[in-house]
């Protein structure tokens, strides 16, 4: 019934395909789609083939077949595939590695929690001991040493637990919410009422839009942020901290500026870094943490961070989020 090229056949009459196509195009006049193809040494290779049933210049009618050897698409398609099942059992394992790296991890920073914690429970508790014994004895020379040991145990302290906190936030999945950043910034402010109102420090709020992130990291960022316009204004006369948001080439970007310490930008690709400090303790506390949480939270989001800052003359730290929407919260001219 079908021939091309003067063979009676090149179809393979035994693939259980056949009937079906020729059903299909008895009813419907056409048809397309993958069959077997025999060739004269009678090997068999995967065809694509388009038959169409037509009357001819006769009245009568017939039937014309156009046929693709797609040998080399099987294989490319064969080899896509074996590929694909390769890959995915090559990041099923690395998965699994990774699953148990992070336990490990987890295991670990357990680890420093409770056997880093110890011996410096140890050392403030027996420090408070012989302070006690020892009372009437120590001159104001031992104590100011013993003060020393006192503050560096507590600063140890407050390392691990900023490092432990790193860690996990850096593991930590993120969710993609809607956040209207205008009421997170207002209910962040009110954790710093105190020393916003002790120090007379002028707060003043832009507008602020809806984006998509994480609630509790992004609350992270803005608590970093606000900590340390807060800390670093507390010698400035009149201090302000202005919080905003606005389109910079194209980027939705938010910034928190103060009239603070600020610092010299020679030094900036040092500001994010894990436990990197550009203030000595003396004149403004902390351990280098905050801002490296700041920007390893922003680039999970897919943003990035930066700082603009003179010294003497404050900072302003940026970062950008996508997608910005109005929010609800605008207060271009309040202060806390």
């Amino acid at each position: 019934e079908i021939c091309t090229s003067g063979r009676s056949s090149i179809l393979d009459v035994s693939d259980p395909r056949l009937a079906a196509a020729l059903k299909f195009r008895e009813q419907n006049g056409f048809f397309e789609g993958e069959l077997t193809g025999v060739k004269a040494d009678g090997e068999k290779f995967p065809i694509m083939a388009s038959s169409l049933k037509f009357v001819d210049t006769d009245g009568k009618f017939s039937t014309s077949i156009i046929v693709r050897d797609i040998t080399r698409q099987k294989e490319y398609e064969e080899n896509l595939k074996k590929f694909n099942s390769e890959l995915e059992s090559r990041v099923a394992e690395r998965t699994a590695e990774l699953e148990k790296a992070n336990r490990e991890l987890d295991s670990f920073s357990y680890s420093v929690s409770h056997d880093l914690r110890s011996p410096l429970r140890h050392i403030s508790g027996f420090l408070e001991m012989f302070k006690a014994e020892t009372a009437d004895i120590l001159n104001e020379k031992t104590e100011h040493y013993i003060e020393v040991i006192d503050e560096s145990a507590r600063r140890m302290g407050q390392l691990i637990d900023d490092l432990l906190a790193f860690s996990r936030m850096g593991r930590a999945s993120i969710s993609n919410n809607d956040v209207d950043t205008g009421f997170l910034v207002y209910d962040v402010l009110k954790d710093f009422s105190d020393e916003i109102s002790d120090n007379k420090i002028s707060v003043k709020i832009g507008p602020l839009p809806m984006v998509k992130a994480d609630r509790a990291m992004l609350r992270v960022v803005f608590v970093n942020l606000i900590s340390n316009a807060v800390k670093f204004t507390g010698n400035t006369e009149n201090p302000e901290i202005v919080i905003g948001n606005e389109i910079r080439d194209g980027e939705n970007t938010f910034f928190v500026r103060d009239n603070g310490a600020g610092f010299n930008m020679q030094y900036a690709d040092k500001l994010f870094g894990v436990f990197q400090r550009l203030h000595s303790d003396k004149d403004f506390s902390g351990t280098g943490i905050g801002l490296a949480m700041v920007k390893n939270i922003i680039e999970r989001h897919n943003g990035r961070v930066w700082a603009e800052s003179e010294p003497g003359k404050g900072a302003c730290l940026y970062f950008t989020l996508p997608g910005r929407e109005t929010g609800t919260f605008d207060n271009n001219t309040g202060s806390e």
